[in-house]
């Protein structure tokens, strides 16, 4: 039996000898060529000027505890000059001083020339290079997130079960339930959309990318919290929709024999709106929807021995992709 997925996101800066001149870091990178010894070394800037934040998947079975750690930076290379360059057999050794950016920007200025006619086709690469990686990393955080949607998103209560006829006389086995978000999940979403978004856009200032949660703590009194999330990066947003409708909510109930054989199961879809992408560049995520309702399977006479053998009756929560 599944436990709870556990989302824990921490900070800590990187302590490191490095010197800082002019807000410049020194950084050492190896890599088999001297672009990729370059791009380590812009990595190691990044986390030790920015921060580096790791977020961490537990996922706890009675089998086995699997974990995913995925690193994101909030920063991109804005300036570099090469120190040295040492090449030792098999791999080069590049010395770097490295200039890092913040990249919580409201547009795509990564680079600004110097004159009107010169162009520094090189920084210029660069800056683009670390900006598109952090995205990736951004992106990287969303998928560790979402990558167990909707089984630990929610919460299924499963009430006691009725055994009835129907006017044709067919048997009637329902199963009531009641269906709520998964606060913890809605506080994990939060954190990391927090990390990843765009500071610089105003109150009320809409951006091209959107994320809107609407929560209440089950242990508080109090009214809940809505929670706007601004994204200049449109890919994000879209990662986030699809992975959400390709990993649609779905009931999934299981009939079992007394040697835990499934004898029977079938898929049922919620009537309710637990999130929405139907305003353009906009996902929002109503925290505060419960269902309640019942799931009703009809067995004809020609298969009472489903009924017959079943000892254990399960419903949860899957994704379509399941079903």
């Amino acid at each position: 039996m599944k436990q709870l997925l556990c989302l824990v996101a921490c900070f800590f800066l990187v302590s490191c000898s490095t010197t800082q001149q002019n807000n410049y870091v020194r950084v050492t990178g190896e890599g088999k060529t001297q672009e990729q010894a370059k791009e380590n070394a812009f990595r190691e800037a990044i986390q030790i000027r920015v921060g580096t934040v790791i977020l961490s998947e537990r996922e706890s079975t009675l089998k086995s505890l699997q974990e995913n750690i995925n690193v994101y930076s909030a920063g991109y290379v804005d300036d570099y000059k090469i120190v040295s360059v040492i090449k030792a057999f098999n791999k080069v050794i590049v010395t770097v001083d490295v200039l890092v950016a913040d990249s919580k920007l409201v547009n795509h200025r990564l680079n600004t020339g110097k004159t009107t006619n010169q162009i520094q086709g090189s920084r210029a690469n660069t800056n683009y290079i670390s900006f598109i990686d952090q995205k990736k990393n951004a992106d990287k955080l969303v998928n560790t997130l979402l990558k167990t949607y909707p089984e630990t998103a929610f919460i299924l209560q499963q009430k006691p079960y009725t055994v009835g006829v129907d006017s044709y006389r067919n048997i009637l086995l329902q199963v009531p339930y009641k269906l709520t978000w998964n606060y913890n999940f809605i506080v994990s979403l939060n954190e990391t959309l927090d990390l990843i978004q765009d500071n610089n856009y105003g109150f009320l200032q809409q951006a091209p990318s959107n994320v809107i949660t609407m929560a209440k703590n089950p242990k508080n009194l109090v009214l809940g919290e809505r929670n706007h999330y601004k994204f200049n990066d449109i890919p994000l947003l879209h990662n986030m929709a699809q992975k959400m409708d390709k990993q649609s909510l779905r009931l999934l109930m299981q009939l079992y024999d007394d040697s835990n054989n499934i004898v029977y199961q079938g898929c049922w879809s919620t009537y309710s709106t637990f999130y929405s992408t139907g305003v353009p560049g906009t996902i929002t995520v109503f925290g505060n929807t419960q269902e309640e309702g019942v799931l009703q399977l009809k067995i004809t006479s020609e298969y009472n021995r489903v009924l017959q053998q079943s000892t254990n009756i399960k419903v949860s929560v899957v994704s379509k992709n399941k079903c």
